[in-house]
């Protein structure tokens, strides 16, 4: 079953999940009896400590209020005062004093050992009336007794297979003592008699009762507070008060119709319910302290989408592939609540609402009979942020449920339930007001946005990297494409920007050719950015051209021109790019970096056949968006693309002609760590060497073939350089005369001497530290200003390079002098 998302409840414990016995921590807290540590957590798989039940037990018989409790001056015992349980002193002595408890021997407590279930019975039966000696709970036969009474009077209710000679844990000591509030309290009655002529006092066991008759329990006596059978019916919240109230109905007509609570029990909608609360003498709720399922259980739940088609009659219900029976066979008339506003018809629901297969739902047993009631729905949609302002933002709905059609599109903050850092592009969960627990609209960001391969389809389902998810409305991927930008709520996906799949390898480009006596040759290269020099079946005069293949019998390669024609059938493009030689147009680029082909997205996996002034090869559309071209010279010789989902269509295969090198735009900074090197690149061409430290690490880069060797390249300079697409360094420079000295420096901004201007380092700033007496970076340092000379001048300790304000970089020596280093 999918992990699905319900509004509703939060926990209270950050580890709330792993708590088992829920109502009665919950109920233990809102008595003030327990609480968690300071971290948030509860800890419920910890030992309960015989110092802490103690306190617990005492602040219990006290109605839940610190009780007033001294010490003696001589302590009972040798190693609670003075030690790191002294401030249990006074909760021991008072537990010791009514007979709930006894040290351990030798005048020793042992406050931070552990106690036994049996032990903790004891402990509460003592509690409620119970004599240590009259029931014989002293001796060798202590806990048989012990575990008796506990038995009967319900301390082990709902802690089954609980061992009783086991150290007890947090969880179900709060179940042991919420059981005992519960339980009725007794006192003992003695009466005189007559026996063989003497008068002897006789003993009987008799429960408490208040002055109506009626038995006492713990809680009612303690709390003066009722737990009483009702059903959630509704509930209202108050924004301003941080509270919801909750109305009820109970066969009990001294049960209040409604509480008010900042606790959150919206995840009870429509259940059975205890309530527990207190009452003011002169009438109404004094505190209301919580509530609980009643007989009332939550079968199963998952999505809409897990439940298969029901019809009328039907007697149960199956959700994967499990049947879960109903209370009542389905009519056509049956509902299914839609939290907490309104209903909809259940077969509508499961069989004709493609849009509301996400839904989250709970099938719920109310009389605890194992069968299905009613069901819960969670409605959402699922939208996008388009634009985020300061006082506003608005969304585009995707799959727009039937239920929220003409739900607005514009939304202001102040007015929304939302997240802080909300932002353009985020996937959003919507819940209108009436299906929220707040009743505001409510808008929670999706934490599963999904970008990758789709390895398989199937009906309804794609495998998105190997793990399937089901697809809502009208999503459409195709198996072996991609998707991007894809959100995923209760295991659904709700848009995606897809691509198809294209098989790309059997394209080439054509290097050369020549026609033999015997046999003819073509040099190609292939979307792997391999050459080889085949064999083909004719002579081809393709030089230049973007060619398809195949290869015959004989091992030819069979060659057809794809240059000026428009995708091949069966090729999977859908789109011719470029008819003809076309030229870059003044949009396509951005400050003379490719961003589009013919207006056309590129896709970053795209192949991209390139030829410059030296060479062929092979690039991917990333790399070609990074490149630097000239409108005027270079030429887009071919392009296809496939239509996608998001209503961009992308370019995946071209080929590319530029008249001069292509040069990636961008360039980097680093530090020469080593004497440059001259070395043998794969073509057998004599190239530069160098290793440079970056900030990050140390990398070795080798020039291109045909730069010359810069003599003030050497080891312990700063050098600007760009790399092209091969990742060759093409060019080079020494940064000799940007020594500056830092004069001021706050954290953010610096002036350097001799200015006026500040400047602002920012996360686009290349901060370099070196030792630039031992000529080699180092992994951390700091930003200083400047040391100064016997005359006041400043020695330089840095090298600098603005951009307009910002600083582009930063080398910073970590012996704060970097001038005379180099």
């Amino acid at each position: 079953m999918l992990s699905v998302m319900v509004m509703g409840a939060g926990a209270a414990f950050s580890d709330q999940d792993k708590i088992e016995n829920t109502e009665a921590v919950d109920m233990c807290v809102a008595l003030n009896i327990i609480g968690g540590y300071e971290d948030g957590s509860y800890h419920p798989e910890r030992n309960i400590k015989r110092s802490e039940i103690c306190k617990m037990i005492c602040v219990a018989l006290n109605g839940g209020e610190e009780p007033t409790l001294g010490t003696p001056a001589t302590p009972t015992f040798s190693d609670v005062r003075g030690t790191t349980a002294a401030w249990a002193e006074k909760y021991i002595e008072s537990c010791v004093a009514q007979g709930i408890v006894s040290g351990v021997g030798g005048g020793r407590f042992a406050p931070a050992s552990n106690l036994t279930g049996s032990q903790l019975a004891k402990m509460l039966l003592v509690a409620l009336g119970y004599d240590s000696d009259i029931e014989g709970y002293t001796g060798n036969a202590w806990d048989m007794n012990v575990n008796v009474r506990a038995t009967q009077v319900g301390l082990y209710k709902d802690l089954e297979g609980l061992d009783v000679s086991a150290a007890v844990t947090r969880d179900d000591a709060a179940q042991m003592v919420w059981n005992a509030l519960q339980a009725t309290e007794v006192t003992y009655k003695y009466t005189l008699v007559s026996e063989n002529g003497q008068l002897v006092s006789k003993v009987e066991l008799v429960d408490k009762t208040d002055d109506q008759g009626n038995k006492l329990t713990m809680l009612k006596d303690k709390y003066n507070a009722e737990v009483r059978e009702a059903t959630l019916d509704d509930f209202t919240y108050n924004s301003d008060k941080d509270e919801w109230t909750y109305a009820v109905t109970s066969k009990d007509t001294s049960v209040p119709a409604s509480f008010t609570s900042a606790q959150d029990f919206t995840n009870l909608y429509k259940q059975n319910v205890k309530v527990v609360y207190s009452l003011k003498a002169s009438g109404g709720v004094d505190t209301f302290y919580g509530m609980f399922a009643d007989e009332s259980v939550v079968l199963v739940e998952g999505v809409i989408g897990d439940i298969d088609d029901v019809t009328a009659n039907d007697t149960a219900i199956t959700v994967d592939d499990v049947d879960y029976k109903l209370d009542q066979a389905v009519t056509a008339s049956t509902k299914a609540y839609l939290f907490h506003s309104g209903e909809k018809n259940l077969i509508d629901l499961i069989n004709k609402s493609p849009k509301m297969l996400a839904y989250a739902f709970k099938a719920i047993d109310n009389n605890d009979n194992g069968k299905i009631d009613f069901l819960v729905v969670y409605p959402f949609a699922v939208a996008q942020v388009t634009y985020a302002g300061t006082k506003s933002f608005t969304v585009d709905y995707l799959q727009e449920s039937v239920l929220f059609e003409g739900s607005n599109s514009s939304y202001k903050f102040e007015d929304v339930a939302t997240y802080s850092d909300l932002a353009e592009d985020d996937f959003v969960v919507y819940t209108p007001a009436k299906y929220s627990a707040t009743g505001e609209d409510t808008f929670t960001k999706v934490e599963t946005v999904l970008a990758g391969d789709v390895t398989a389809t199937r009906d309804g389902e794609a495998s998105i990297d190997g793990t399937w998810y089901n697809l809502i409305g009208d999503v459409n991927v195709t198996a072996g494409g991609t998707v991007k930008d894809a959100p995923v709520v209760n295991g659904y996906i709700f848009a995606a920007d897809a691509t198809k799949a294209v098989d790309v390898s059997d394209y080439a480009v054509v290097i050369k050719t020549e026609k033999g006596t015997y046999s003819n040759t073509a040099q190609l290269l292939f979307t792997d950015g391999t050459k080889k020099i085949v064999d083909t079946d004719k002579y081809y005069n393709y030089k230049g051209n973007m060619v398809t293949f195949e290869v015959n019998s004989d091992d030819e390669y069979e060659l057809t021109s794809v240059i000026k024609t428009s995708p091949p059938t069966g090729s999977g493009f859908d789109i011719w790019a470029t008819p003809g030689d076309s030229k870059f147009q003044a949009n396509d680029l951005d400050n003379g970096k490719v961003k589009y082909i013919n207006g056309y997205n590129i896709a970053d996996d795209a192949v991209i056949f390139m030829k410059d002034a030296n060479d062929y090869k092979v690039i991917t559309g990333a790399a070609l968006k990074n490149t630097k071209v000239n409108q005027t010279k270079d030429k887009v010789y071919l392009a296809y693309a496939n239509e996608n989902t998001n209503g961009f269509d992308t370019v995946q295969l071209a080929f590319i002609a530029t008249a001069d090198e292509a040069v990636s735009a961008d360039h980097s900074y680093g530090y020469v760590t080593s004497k440059p090197a001259q070395v043998e690149n794969s073509d057998g061409k004599l190239v530069y060497q160098y290793e440079i430290w970056t900030g990050d690490e140390t990398v070795t880069l080798t020039t291109k073939a045909g730069i010359a060797s810069d003599s003030l390249v050497k080891k312990g300079v700063v050098i600007s350089y760009s790399v092209n697409n091969a990742g060759e360094i093409d060019t080079v420079n020494v940064l000799n005369s940007n020594f500056k000295a830092i004069t001021a420096y706050d954290g953010t901004y610096l002036k350097v001497d001799g200015e006026t201007q500040r400047y602002e380092i920012t996360d686009d700033t290349t901060v370099i530290y070196i030792d630039a007496d031992a000529q080699e970076g180092t992994e951390g340092g700091a930003i200083k200003v400047a040391s100064k000379n016997a005359s006041g001048a400043y020695y330089n300790n840095v090298v600098f390079v603005s951009d307009g304000n910002d600083v582009d970089l930063l080398v910073v020596d970590v012996n704060n002098d970097i001038e005379n280093k180099m």
